[in-house]
């Protein structure tokens, strides 16, 4: 018996219903929910995702030419081991077809040919669930002894082989995590540890310094109360501007309340352009909020942001996509909603030197999505979009393009197809409906 593979493939749901052509800007995302995003800083249009449907069945995927198709590259591993659960890769700066995948069981595995079938290696063991790689440029040169670090729930983890081994350098569940790696023999680190604070080292291996307990403009951490039953704050995310390394810290807390979901809110937003001796307090009007039990709670630092802490252009993901470029003080809602519930953030190029404005890309719950013109600070990002490219004239309107044809990772519940048209299947799984060859199914024949 000979199995092949019979989807996915093309899908297509348009904003604009009378369109008289096909375009990437007219596609509502409806492929997989896209948690975490890596780019190749050498070539942008190689891009690698991790797909986590809600109801399980994570995989990896890569692709060449910047989302125009895809290939799955954790096939290999979760046929051999069906417990390989993706949830975050990282991309060898100096070679760039070594890339390095993590899981939810603090698995590190890695390929040396972009995720090729047969090129991946052992598993190294991290702990807990990992939800960031880095890979420090100053050694990435020889892969044998190049420097990685995972964060996850079971803290920091530092390979100092290639990710052939990790050691355990900072207990706690660890969430933001950002790293400067400016000084070549000084890396320097911070991660938000859970109702602890942000942590620091230049000496990952040796000690740890709690910035929220120093007195310099960081709130200490305090225990639970009835009002907040995981102290003052709970959630820690982090930006970096490249320009000049000024860091932000957004800080959530879960407030008293009862319902289907608990109630979040954000607790502050603070940044530094010398983190380890001073930071600010930035005053927030209406900011977006976390929502879905912290499920909808992301943010990053768009890189062409200046560095001066007043017009950093910062990027807020919850249910919807929300953009500030003025540091956090004020926020505006995108009113096109390519999909709910936003995950994930990447740029390309990742840092920048002048010239035009990077690319954005995010992760939701339909996939994958790009703009060129969302990390403008001087486009108007809570239009009303109107024109998305349907008609015979194309013009760059900035609103996001559907990068997912070809990725889909559901779990599927069911399938049937039309006998007289066998090349039109219907698929069905939880939390979404919809018509084509949509979900990556196999059929056997003799």
């Amino acid at each position: 018996m000979i199995w092949f593979p019979v989807g996915p493939n093309f899908v297509f749901a348009p904003i604009q219903p009378n369109f008289e052509r096909l375009s990437r800007r007219n596609e509502i995302g409806r492929q997989g929910l896209v948690s975490s995003l890596a780019i190749d800083p050498t070539d942008a249009n190689q891009l690698y995702v991790t797909v986590r449907p809600s109801t399980g069945g994570a995989a990896a995927f890569h692709s060449a030419d910047g989302g125009e198709s895809w290939t799955a590259i954790s096939d290999a591993l979760q046929q051999a081991d069906p417990t390989v659960s993706p949830t975050v890769i990282a991309v060898n700066p100096a070679n760039p077809a070594t890339i390095y995948l993590a899981t939810d069981d603090g698995r590190c595995f890695t390929s040396s040919a972009r995720g090729a079938a047969g090129s991946w290696s052992a598993a190294a063991t991290l702990g807990g669930t990992v939800i960031a790689l880095l890979v420090d440029p100053n050694t990435a040169a020889t892969l044998a002894t190049t420097v990685l670090y995972g964060a996850g729930s079971d803290g920091v983890w530092q390979s100092t082989n290639g990710a052939a081994s990790f050691t355990q350098v900072l207990t706690g569940d660890a969430q933001g995590f950002v790293g400067d790696f400016t000084t070549a023999a000084t890396p320097r680190l911070y991660v938000g540890v859970t109702q602890t604070g942000l942590m620091f080292t230049s000496s990952p291996a040796g000690t740890w310094t709690n910035l929220n307990m120093q007195g310099i403009g960081l709130p200490a951490w305090s225990p639970p109360t009835t009002a907040l039953p995981d102290g003052n704050f709970n959630r820690i995310l982090l930006g970096r501007c490249p320009k000049n390394g000024r860091l932000y810290v957004l800080l959530a807390q879960r407030l008293a309340g009862s319902g289907g979901f608990p109630n979040e809110a954000i607790a502050g937003l603070y940044t530094s352009a010398a983190p380890q001796s001073a930071w600010t307090a930035i005053a927030l009007t209406s900011p977006p909020e976390p929502q879905y039990g912290f499920y909808d709670f992301s943010f990053t630092v768009a890189p062409n942001s200046p560095g001066d802490g007043s017009n950093d252009i910062l990027f807020f993901g919850n249910i919807g996509l929300s953009r500030s470029i003025n540091s956090g003080q004020t926020w505006t809602a995108t009113t096109q909603s390519f999909h709910a519930d936003h995950h994930s953030f990447a740029f390309a190029p990742a840092t920048y030197n002048g010239g035009a404005v990077p690319d954005m890309l995010f992760g939701c719950d339909g996939g994958i999505a790009r703009s060129d013109r969302f990390a403008d600070p001087t486009f108007n990002y809570g239009q009303t979009f109107t024109d998305f490219d349907a008609q015979t004239t194309y013009s760059d309107t900035g609103s996001p393009e559907n990068r997912n044809h070809g990725l889909q990772s559901p779990a599927c519940l069911g399938y049937a197809a039309d006998r007289a048209m066998p090349a039109l299947s219907y698929i069905g799984w939880p939390g979404h409906r919809s018509v084509g060859r949509r979900c990556p199914l196999r059929l056997a024949r003799p």
